[in-house]
């Protein structure tokens, strides 16, 4: 089997490295002839758009399998149709038609699913990093999609867990992105301030910011020790995300998670013991209680890598 592993994107994000991963997985159990081909630029406007979709057009067909993501999902199909034999793995991390993409995006995507990958189950398969997802997509698009979690190594973070001392004024905002909800950040972090909190995003990037605290973090063991030393990881996103890696690993390293309803962070954060807030005021009212706050990493021992050839196994059978 040729397997090609086909993305975009200058940065390499928690979306890349789950993809990456599964790629890696089934790579390694059935496919000698393998690559990976990623477009490493950001792809702005129709004209871009386009030199896109012909340059992973051009790629998928050289390949008897594909795993690509929502915007290369036409180009790909539009390669591989005439051959019976060829197939698609579609990476969707999340749903969410309010999250700032053009429309033109889910009127491609949607019309991608219900024409494609509902009319051809045998040729096109969606996989999906979190159970509300894969709901998700059998109830709105009668899609049978893979379940192909986040995985980690628990014993790193089991190690800072227990060196770490917590700061019972320091909180996490979560990691700094364009998915941060800024209108309810403005509203929290002064009233954080006057209880006496201290508060930061966490960045692998440096960043130019002088109205939020963002600390920017050269090496990811100092950025996973300042984590562990939180009291709380507020999490607050304008979009709902398909599975945050870094409230996962705030879980791992002993700290809760406070977020909003919605998407895969609400699945984590109730699985693990964190809590779901509606609002600014609710927040501030858990934080002055404590004790209902609470972090339970062994809830989450389902992620461990280890347990990865279970999710791979029906992605292969049903490859070859």
């Amino acid at each position: 089997m040729r397997l090609l592993y086909l993305s975009h994107g200058s940065l390499h994000t928690g979306g890349y490295a789950h993809e990456r991963n599964m790629y890696e997985a089934i790579r390694k159990q059935d496919s000698k002839q393998s690559r990976e081909v990623r477009f490493s630029r950001h792809f702005r406007g129709p004209l871009a758009w386009m030199r896109l979709a012909v340059m992973a057009s051009r790629e998928a067909k050289k390949a008897d399998a594909v795993i690509t993501v929502a915007r290369l999902a036409w180009p790909v199909w539009w390669a591989i149709r005439r051959n019976p034999n060829k197939k698609m793995l579609l990476v969707l991390h999340n749903y969410d038609p309010h999250d700032g993409k053009p429309k033109l995006f889910y009127r491609l995507l949607n019309c991608f699913l219900w024409k494609i990958a509902s009319a051809y189950p045998e040729r096109v398969r969606v996989v999906c990093v979190a159970a509300c997802w894969k709901s998700l997509f059998l109830k709105r698009f009668r899609i049978e999609a893979f379940l192909y979690p986040n995985f980690f190594p628990s014993e790193p973070y089991q190690r800072l867990r227990r060196e770490a001392r917590k700061n019972e004024k320091l909180i996490h905002l979560g990691q700094w992105s364009a998915k941060a909800n800024l209108i309810l950040y403005r509203k929290l972090i002064p009233m954080l301030a006057q209880r006496g909190y201290t508060c930061f995003f966490s960045s692998p990037e440096a960043v130019e910011q002088k109205e939020f605290p963002v600390r920017h973090f050269l090496q990811k063991e100092d950025y996973l020790a300042a984590l562990a030393e939180s009291v709380a990881s507020i999490i607050l996103n304008r979009v709902r995300e398909g599975w945050s890696r870094v409230a996962h690993e705030s879980f791992l390293l002993g700290t809760p998670v406070v977020c909003l309803p919605g998407g895969g962070l609400e699945e984590l954060t109730r699985l693990a013991g964190g809590r779901v807030a509606q609002s600014v005021e609710e927040i501030i009212g858990i934080l002055e209680h404590p004790e209902t706050l609470s972090a339970n990493p062994v809830s989450l021992d389902a992620f461990h890598e280890d347990h990865e050839a279970e999710f791979v196994q029906p992605i292969l059978k049903w490859l070859r």
